[in-house]
């Protein structure tokens, strides 16, 4: 799919064959306020934030330039319930998947009250969570999970209070969480369960599968594979602890019920496998490869394209494991051939000497790379003002740092990293830290520095091969007319993807070719949905030589791609 716009195309050759003195962003807007809402008969608007957004928020892409968002709308019969709605251009541009007051398939006389983040398979395929509203309906029942095909129909895959399949006889569904999705189509979700025979010790499981045939991963009360007769527990209801990669292996954590051989110092883990075929990973209690004290805690576990799990540890000091060195990520395909890492305390290769890593947590992946945020310590760092940062890990190329706090933000003019990981302001967790099968990181920061005030101290960058761009920044302008004329908007705020882990499951906002899809707040209320690429500016003797015509376009699309009307011009370091 061509993700540029068509002055893009024109330059798209010019920009292959030329060296390249810096970068540009070029921005392609998928959606914006006043713009028609395909399957419907209204506009995308702002409208009544009653699903915790206005306008657009949290879009979703695959490595396919395929993007997935939700939206609002108004006009004419907008009301509040049925005034959002999932649109894709997975097809031959903008299609609904599904609007808010608009009939639930599966569901006599149900109709969608609430939609969540959808997810978006590298095919195509989509999944979403809704409640839904209508006669007989009520909170027993009113939860639903859909599959939808491109360019197909949703599917229902669970409903709560229907009966749960893989689980037995009698055992309905209970509250679900987001789920997964592979590139086929298939996910998998954690949901309760009541219904005969269930209590306190058995009612949840991990299930995956497709409409009509889910299977049990895990269960609650279950025993747990590599444990001897110990139990799972409870599974933690968050998609960041359930994991997949597009082979179709999950990764999922869980804690053990306590008794008999099972204390707390050895009752949670990490197991992977798929329904029928489960593996423990690692255990709390066990001695942590590399380092031989006893693992005290997990963290946010993820899995990579082969099959390498990633799981961050803290462990129990003691004898040369202190404070300063005793976290840790642990990698291997099975518990057999475990090993460690990356440890605090470890020097950063491309840091300044003396900086070691200080602590690792929320891991991610894509492809073989490894994503994690963490700390710095050592020499010249200060807790608070420079020691958070971005780090990536691979088998190949070892650890990097990506970012770190406190050094200059590029494309700011001097500014400074701040937070690296706030909290996103749309749904209340923080922002997402992105990496894609080339290594290549997006992410989100506010900034410190003279003249940054709270309406322009936001951005999302890329780093690339070494090299970190601006994407967007709060207070800098963005073209929105799609024709020769300017209608400049002031960037208010940013809105991409929350904190996943799950970056093959369905829950990206970068692909694999370095495109970015992020959502846009204005400061005169409008919003937009945006699929931004960085490209190579040509050098100016390579410019030369086209005559004034070429160079009149190549003038054009600097002003339509431009980030602020006042540096137009500027790349971007």
């Amino acid at each position: 799919m061509n993700k540029s716009l068509v002055v893009g195309v024109v330059l798209a050759g010019l920009l292959r064959c030329s060296s390249a003195s810096g970068q540009t962003v070029e921005h392609q807007i998928i959606a914006k306020t006043g713009d028609s809402a395909p399957g419907t008969s209204v506009v995308f608007g702002i409208g009544s934030p009653t699903g915790g957004f206005s306008g657009f928020a949290l879009p979703v892409l695959n490595d396919q330039g395929h993007v997935i968002f939700l939206g609002q709308l108004t006009g004419s019969g907008v009301v509040t319930s049925n005034d959002s709605g999932i649109w894709t251009n997975t097809g031959a541009g903008l299609e609904l998947v599904a609007r808010t007051g608009s009939s639930s398939p599966g569901v006599t006389g149900g109709s969608y009250a609430l939609l969540s983040t959808p997810v978006l398979s590298t095919q195509g395929h989509t999944a979403y969570l809704s409640t839904i509203t209508g006669s007989g309906i009520n909170g027993s029942n009113n939860q639903v999970l859909y599959s939808r095909t491109p360019g197909g129909t949703s599917q229902l895959v669970a409903r709560l209070g229907s009966p749960a399949t893989g689980v037995g006889v009698n055992i309905n569904y209970g509250s679900m969480s987001a789920p997964l999705i592979r590139p086929d189509g298939t996910v998998a979700f954690i949901s309760g369960l009541s219904g005969s025979g269930t209590n306190g010790s058995n009612n949840s499981a991990i299930l995956w599968g497709a409409p009509g045939s889910v299977q049990v991963l895990a269960r609650k009360g279950s025993i747990a594979p590599g444990t001897g007769s110990a139990l799972f527990d409870h599974f933690p209801n968050a998609v960041n602890l359930v994991n997949a990669n597009a082979s179709g292996t999950l990764v999922f954590q869980s804690s053990l019920a306590l008794g008999g051989s099972v204390t707390s110092a050895n009752s949670f883990g990490v197991w992977s496998g798929t329904p029928g075929s489960i593996n423990l990973i690692s255990r709390t209690g066990d001695l942590a490869p590399g380092i031989g004290n006893a693992i005290q805690s997990m963290g946010y576990t993820t899995i990579t394209a082969n099959g390498t799990i990633a799981i961050p540890v803290v462990v129990a000091t003691g004898g040369s494991v202190t404070s300063a060195n005793n976290q840790a990520i642990l990698v291997g395909t099975s518990a057999a051939n475990l090993q460690l890492a990356v440890r605090s305390g470890d020097q950063v290769p491309n840091a300044s000497a003396g900086v070691v890593v200080g602590g690792v947590a929320n891991l991610g992946s894509k492809g073989d790379t490894v994503v994690f945020r963490g700390r710095v310590a050592g020499t010249g760092v200060t807790t608070g003002v420079n020691d958070l940062a971005i780090f990536t890990w691979s088998a190949t190329q070892g650890l990097n740092l990506i970012a770190q706090q406190g050094n200059v933000a590029p494309g700011t003019g001097g500014a400074f990293f701040g937070t690296l990981f706030p909290t996103d302001i749309f749904g209340g967790l923080d922002y997402a830290t992105q990496v894609n099968a080339a290594g290549h990181v997006a992410f989100v920061s506010n900034l410190t520095g003279a003249d940054i005030t709270t309406s322009n101290n936001l951005g999302l960058w890329l780093s690339r091969d070494g090299t970190i761009s601006l994407v967007a920044r709060t207070g800098d302008q963005i073209d929105l007319d799609a024709g020769p004329g300017s209608d400049l908007a002031t960037i208010s705020s940013i809105s991409f993807l929350e904190r996943r882990t799950n970056l093959s499951s369905g829950y990206s906002a970068l692909d694999d070719d370095g495109a970015i899809t992020w959502a846009a707040r204005f400061t005169d209320g409008r919003t937009a949905v945006f699929l931004s690429n960085l490209t190579a500016v040509p050098e100016p003797a390579t410019l030369a030589i086209l005559g004034a015509g070429l160079l009149s376009v190549g003038f054009y699309w600097r002003r339509r791609m431009n980030l602020k009307a006042s540096q137009r011009e500027v790349e971007l370091e």
